[in-house]
């Protein structure tokens, strides 16, 4: 696709409007490989691997143009101590943030601080998708976009693929 992206621009640009335009993204788009990634030297059971999943590059090119699209149409109505998922912020961000809060609560005499952490990991991965749009809708997200966002998380296919490695 590098060497030959000047030829396939057009096409490509016009695929990608179309999608938009209709709210479907095609269903090559939303088929992923599976690739289970050994997380210790000797995996035993499904949690010692981390799933890696291989998508193909153009819904790739255009997820990244929605999301900029959602951003702008979500900015100044999320919590401003968001900070996953933004350009420019980042755990280490939060962290910061986070530490300077307690240490300002803390700099008054007699004040106390009690922690409760929460792993939220794979959080994405169980919350109901309807659940997710309508928070969109209320956000007030384009419709185009809602409608394209549905069609990509609907009717998803994986195929898990095995590699066997030998020493």
């Amino acid at each position: 696709m590098k060497e030959f992206a000047y030829e396939l621009a057009e096409p490509v640009t016009t695929i990608f409007i179309k999608s938009l335009q209709s709210g479907i993204v095609p269903a090559l788009w939303k088929e992923s490989n599976i690739i289970p990634i050994p997380k210790v030297s000797s995996p035993n059971e499904e949690s010692d691997t981390r799933p890696i999943s291989l998508t193909p590059c153009l819904p790739k090119v255009l997820k990244d143009f929605v999301v900029k699209w959602l951003l702008d149409d979500i900015k100044g109505k999320i919590d401003q101590h968001q900070f996953g998922c933004l350009k420019g912020a980042s755990s280490t961000f939060w962290l910061l943030d986070m530490i300077r809060t307690w240490l300002s609560f803390l700099d008054h005499p007699g004040r106390h601080l009690r922690l409760c952490f929460l792993d939220f990991s794979t959080a994405f991965d169980r919350i109901g998708y309807n659940v997710l749009i309508e928070r969109l809708l209320d956000l007030g997200v384009r419709g185009c976009l809602l409608l394209w966002i549905i069609s990509f998380l609907s009717n998803r296919k994986q195929t898990c693929k095995l590699i066997y490695l030998t020493f």
